[in-house]
C-alpha cells in the first residue's frame, strides 16, 4: 500500500504569479507557514452596546459562548462576532447609516426570524465591506443589511467556508492562511492587559 511505502516523501506544490508551478520535495507544509497572531483592534468603539450584549466576565467556559474580536471598518473600530452556527454574514444597518456604506438591493429578498416566530427581519439590501484585524488581516466581505445591536460585524458559515477558516474550539480561536502566513485571529479575552 502507498501508506506503508517506506520511500515516502511530501511534496509542495507551488502556482507562481506567471501560471508556472514549482515542486518542492522532503518540504513538510505544516511548517513551511509563518505564524501570526492578531489580537482585537484597539481603540474606542463607535456605538455604544446595550447591556444584555456583553461579553461575560467568567472567561473559563468558552464551549458557551461566541467568539467576540473588535475590526477596523473605515477607520472606526466595531464589534465583531463570529458564530459557525448561522448561515449568513450579517452588517448592522446602524452600522451603514454611520459610516455611509454603500449598499444594493438584495438579488433575493427573504425573512430572516431571529428567536420566535412572531418576529422576524425583512432582508432586502445588502452591502461590501471591507474591514481589518490587526496588522496581518484584511478582508472584504458581503454582508446582509439588518438590525441589530449585539455587535455591528457577525461573520457567519459563508466567511468560514469561502476563507477556509480553521476554528479551535478548546482556545476559541480562527486560523487563515493570508500570503503563506498563518493567522491566528484571538478573542477579546485573551488580549494582554496593559499596565497603567
Amino acid at each position: 500500500m502507498a501508506s506503508e511505502c517506506s520511500t515516502r516523501r511530501n511534496v509542495v506544490i507551488r502556482v507562481l504569479s506567471d501560471g508556472e508551478e514549482e515542486f518542492d520535495e522532503n518540504v513538510d507544509p505544516i511548517w513551511d507557514v509563518e505564524e501570526i497572531e492578531e489580537y482585537p483592534d484597539e481603540g474606542e468603539l463607535w456605538v455604544v452596546r446595550k447591556a444584555l450584549s456583553v461579553t461575560p466576565a467568567r472567561e473559563e467556559n468558552q464551549r458557551e459562548s461566541n467568539f467576540h474580536t473588535r475590526c477596523t471598518v473605515e477607520g472606526k473600530v466595531c464589534l465583531v462576532i463570529v458564530d459557525s452556527r448561522s448561515c449568513t454574514n450579517a452588517l448592522s444597518s446602524r452600522m451603514v447609516e454611520k459610516l455611509e456604506l454603500l449598499i444594493e438591493a438584495h438579488p433575493y429578498p427573504y425573512r430572516l426570524q431571529w428567536l420566535n416566530k412572531e418576529s422576524d427581519v425583512r432582508v432586502t439590501q445588502r452591502a461590501r465591506v471591507p474591514f481589518y484585524i490587526g496588522q496581518s488581516y484584511r478582508d472584504e466581505v458581503f454582508c446582509h443589511v439588518i438590525p441589530m445591536d449585539a455587535c455591528q460585524l457577525l461573520l457567519r458559515r459563508p466567511w468560514q467556508f469561502d476563507r477556509c477558516v480553521h476554528h479551535d474550539e478548546y482556545r476559541n480561536t480562527y486560523s487563515i492562511n493570508v500570503d503563506e502566513k498563518n493567522v491566528t485571529l484571538l478573542p477579546l479575552t485573551t488580549q494582554p492587559m496593559i499596565a497603567p
